[in-house]
């Protein structure tokens, strides 16, 4: 019975370990953006790039963040 359950154990670790390994790759072929560029909403956690012609365009998904939240109690800075 254990035996069994270590078969679908490792074949369920090693399918996330193939997905996981795809990610990197896929990640490491992304072109890197300067970090100066990016900003981050402190509300909606959307990050975005500053565009050639001076404006703010989304950048595709919203940004991780730690587990720790900040609270926002400043009006000005809601989207």
């Amino acid at each position: 019975m254990e035996c069994e359950y270590l078969k679908k154990l490792f074949g369920s670790l090693k399918e996330q370990n193939r997905q996981l390994q795809k990610e990197v790759e896929e990640l490491r072929a992304l072109k890197p953006v300067s970090a100066s560029v990016l900003t981050m909403c402190p509300r909606c956690e959307r990050v975005t790039v500053a565009a050639d012609n001076g404006s703010n365009a989304v950048e595709e998904g919203t940004a991780l963040r730690s587990q720790s939240r900040m609270t926002i109690s400043s009006s000005s800075t809601l989207c």
